[in-house]
Parts: structure tokens; sequence; C-alpha cells
């Protein structure tokens, strides 16, 4: 399945909405160029995608995406559900 990342303090907006803020990544499986979170709509949840120097767009990034020693840095801001 996609990676998620989980457990964010407050439930998101209606819509999902890219994460701003800064973002790092290091010792994926994959050689990533570009890399974002998206907060996911209606939920606690921040879906990852990236893409490859050969890649045209982004794709959802996978569990082989990552290896033992993969690490993810995002901070995000986004409107919690009112």
């Amino acid at each position: 399945g996609n990676a998620r990342i989980g457990g964010l303090p407050f439930a998101s907006g209606a819509s999902d909405a890219l994460a701003s803020g800064a973002m790092s990544w290091g010792s994926m499986t994959s050689s990533f160029v570009s890399m974002v979170g998206t907060v996911l709509a209606n939920g606690t949840t921040v879906g990852l995608d990236g893409a490859t120097a050969a890649a045209t767009g982004l794709t959802p990034l996978a569990q082989a995406d990552f290896s033992n020693t993969s690490a993810i840095r995002l901070s995000v801001c986004y409107e919690a559900a009112a």
C-alpha cells in the first residue's frame, strides 16, 4: 500500500492540502529528487509522494521505498476540521 504518516493531533478539513514547511529524507531505497507530504482530507494522516530523476510526476511512496535506516523529516501546517 501507499506510505502514510498517521497520528496528527487534529482531523483535517474536507479537502487534501499540500503540507507547508520543510521536508527532508535520507537512506531511501530509491533515489528521490523531490518528495512532498499531503495532509489527507477528513483525517489525521499525511500521504507521501515522491519523484526520481527520470519521473515525469509524483507517485505515492510504498513500503518498498524504505529501508530499515530510512528517515523522513516533515513539518505540516494544515486547517483542522471545524
